[in-house]
């Protein structure tokens, strides 16, 4: 029983330990990442072109079809949380991969822009319109631009609230 309650005691400090990173070891896994064409066994794609063969490749056809009978904004939103969030997760676009590497370079920085720029380019891929990359970069830089304007006024990105309580 001492022992289990001397263990119990000393995980949250052995774990908290051991997930520091340094900031040179977190750039080091990076470089490394970004270079990798495999993370966790899991092809990455070079670049938007290869996103989208790979997206044919893993979506199911039925699926496809569903994802190009909505447009391409309800496609977007609806499929964000759906095949998004798997593009986020496998391609490593959080933790850096050369597709997250290629778009940065491109100027999409967070990695839901980064799924949602996939989603909306692949639709337009299915559909055999041309994909709008410019203005589509326009639009992210200008709203990257918004909200550093915001941040160097001082103003708030998010929006907070004090409920107030019934007094008894």
């Amino acid at each position: 029983m001492r022992f289990l309650f001397i263990f119990l005691l000393s995980v949250p400090f052995v774990s908290a330990n051991a997930q520091v990173k340094s900031d040179a070891d977190y750039l080091r896994e990076y470089q490394e990442r970004i270079s990798k064409e495999y993370i966790n066994k899991i092809y990455i794609p070079a670049d938007l072109a290869d996103s989208h063969q790979q997206l044919d490749e893993v979506m199911e056809r039925d699926a496809k079809i569903k994802f190009m009978t909505l447009t391409e904004i309800e496609a977007t939103k609806k499929y964000h949380f759906i095949l998004g969030r798997w593009v986020i997760k496998n391609w490593s676009l959080d933790e850096g991969s050369r597709l997250s590497k290629y778009m940065r370079d491109k100027g999409v920085f967070r990695s839901d822009d980064m799924a949602k720029y996939i989603l909306l380019t692949y639709h337009r891929y299915l559909h055999g319109n041309p994909l709008g990359e410019e203005e589509l970069l326009i639009q992210l830089a200008e709203k990257y631009a918004k909200e550093k304007a915001k941040r160097a006024a001082g103003q708030e990105l998010l929006h907070s609230e004090t409920r107030k309580r019934k007094q008894n």
